[in-house]
C-alpha cells in the first residue's frame, strides 16, 4: 500500500517537473541541423544573367513593379558591380527608373526586396536576345510558416500541452489514492 502510494506521488511529482520539460526540449530546435536537399549535386540551375541594352549614354532604363501588377512608387534601385554600389536612384510614379553613365559588363540591380543580374551591353554591342530595359517584380516581406510568438506560442507547443493535459490526469489521480489509502 505505501509502495503504492509513493509511485502515485512520484508521478505526481514527475507530471508536475514535466511541466519544466519543454523549455529544455525547446533548446534543441537552435541546435544546427543538415541540412539534406532532394536535388542531386550539380543538378541545381546555374544563376540567371539577363542580358539588357544599354541605351545612349550608358542609360539604363527599367520600371519595378510589385506582384499584382502594380507599379512600385519611390522604390530605391541599386546598382552594384563586384559589390560596390556604382550608382543608385529612385522610381517615379509609374514604377520607372533611368540610370546613366554605366558601361557594359556584369551588373546586380537591386529594387526592394528584389536582386537580380544583368550583363549589360554598351548601345551597338548587344546580341540580338538582349531586352531594352529591366523589368524588376519587386518581392514582398512575406514570411511563411511562422509560429505564434509570446505566450500563445510556448502554450500551442505540443510538449507544453502534453505536459498539462498528464498533470491534469495524474495529479487528480494521485490525491485520490492517497485520500483512499489514509482512510
Amino acid at each position: 500500500m505505501a509502495t503504492k502510494k509513493h509511485f502515485c506521488n512520484a508521478v505526481a511529482w514527475a507530471a508536475c517537473m514535466g511541466m519544466f520539460l519543454p523549455s529544455f526540449a525547446r533548446a534543441d530546435d537552435f541546435r544546427p541541423r543538415p541540412v539534406q536537399s532532394s536535388v542531386p549535386a550539380g543538378a541545381l540551375p546555374a544563376t540567371t544573367i539577363t542580358d539588357v541594352a544599354l541605351g545612349a549614354d550608358g542609360m539604363l532604363v527599367g520600371q519595378v513593379l510589385h506582384a499584382a501588377g502594380q507599379p512600385a512608387v519611390d522604390t530605391p534601385v541599386m546598382v552594384r558591380q563586384n559589390g560596390r554600389e556604382v550608382a543608385a536612384t529612385w522610381t517615379d510614379s509609374r514604377g520607372d527608373f533611368a540610370i546613366r553613365g554605366l558601361r557594359g559588363g556584369v551588373y546586380e540591380l537591386s529594387a526592394g526586396q528584389s536582386h537580380g543580374l544583368y550583363r549589360l551591353w554598351a548601345a551597338q554591342t548587344e546580341p540580338p536576345s538582349a531586352q531594352r530595359g529591366v523589368l524588376i517584380v519587386a518581392e514582398s516581406s512575406l514570411a511563411r510558416g511562422q509560429s505564434p510568438v509570446g505566450v500563445l506560442g510556448y502554450l500551442m507547443n505540443p510538449w507544453v500541452l502534453a505536459t498539462a493535459a498528464s498533470t491534469a490526469i495524474a495529479v487528480p489521480i494521485a490525491l485520490t489514492n492517497d485520500k483512499a489509502s489514509s482512510s
